[in-house]
């Protein structure tokens, strides 16, 4: 196809998909109001803004503008490296395994969290069970931020040269960490817990208009084991972007099957992802998956707590 028909069939979807995006954010006003009642601050104003700019080239040089007018740093890693792993988060929306951390220091981090007490961060009721207790019903296990910055090398990682000279270079100015999560499930939790709100169905994150997280695998991943799925080039095109989920047939017809992976890998896979592009996780088969998931941003999210953690 010609890409000025191309561009045309684009637009016209964003059109046909209009009257969507306004019945979405309609439906979302009831609950923007109680958390605005909450939490007054400007970060929710911000945050709810954003989302409304859902055209991917928009979103880029709105937050390359935003980052324009923010500090730089002096931070400098592997310039080649840094530039090849800029210019593969620039065009397909991930990197390559960056590895900024050892085997051994991962296995440290997972025998420690091992250790540690989770919570079902999809009902926060179920709460504070050991690692080899998780509830049946439990689809997803979290940990509380407080135990989870105690983890091994978790700042090193953070904090790592070449991640944060990627990021700057994306940005456009310092990176922000403003997030750290990590998750467990395992293969007996397949359940109706996982519908269309989890993140096991594609969906994109608008948690600003420049967020990047970073991933690291804790456990070995398989095809069977649950592994992250994004799909290529998605951060940058015009196409299913009003708010919402789709199916793996919708992200297929738009963007061509072989654009969908699978990021499979061994204990301490680590990448840098768009999370604007389409992306969801599945769900494990045969062992269990763990991951931590850092977010970084340009500008401040809703995402850190309001006070810090007691630690």
């Amino acid at each position: 196809m010609p890409a000025t028909r191309r561009r045309q069939s684009e637009s016209d979807k964003v059109l046909w998909a209009l009257p969507d995006v306004l019945k979405a954010y309609a439906a979302g006003i009831p609950r923007l109001t109680v958390k605005l009642a909450r939490d007054p601050g400007p970060r929710w104003a911000y945050h709810s803004l954003q989302k409304l700019v859902r055209n991917p080239a928009t979103r880029r040089q709105f937050g390359k503008w935003e980052a324009s007018r923010k500090p730089k740093s002096s931070i400098r890693a592997d310039n080649d490296l840094c530039a090849f792993l800029h210019d593969e988060l620039e065009q397909k929306g991930l990197t390559s395994d960056l590895s900024p951390l050892t085997t051994a220091q991962v296995r440290e981090m997972h025998d420690y969290l091992c250790s540690q007490r989770w919570r079902d961060e999809q009902q926060q009721e179920r709460s504070d069970f050991a690692f080899d207790e998780m509830p049946k019903e439990c689809a997803i296990a979290s940990m509380p931020l407080e135990r989870l910055v105690r983890t091994p090398h978790i700042f090193s990682l953070a904090t790592d040269t070449t991640v944060l000279s990627v990021l700057e270079m994306y940005f456009g100015c310092k990176p922000r960490l403003e997030e750290l999560f990590v998750s467990w499930s395992a293969p007996r939790q397949r359940s109706s817990a996982f519908d269309r709100t989890s993140p096991c169905v594609f969906h994109r994150d608008t948690d600003g208009m420049q967020t990047i997280k970073l991933f690291l695998y804790l456990t070995d991943i398989d095809a069977r084991s649950g592994p992250h799925v994004f799909a290529l080039n998605s951060h940058r095109r015009n196409l299913l972007t009003r708010p919402g989920t789709f199916t793996d047939e919708e992200v297929a017809a738009a963007f061509g099957s072989e654009s969908i992976e699978s990021m499979t890998g061994a204990i301490g896979k680590c990448f840098l992802e768009n999370s604007f592009g389409l992306h969801k996780a599945n769900m494990p088969e045969s062992t269990d998956r763990m991951l931590l998931q850092l977010i970084y941003s340009s500008h401040p999210t809703i995402c850190p707590p309001k006070h810090p953690p007691h630690v």
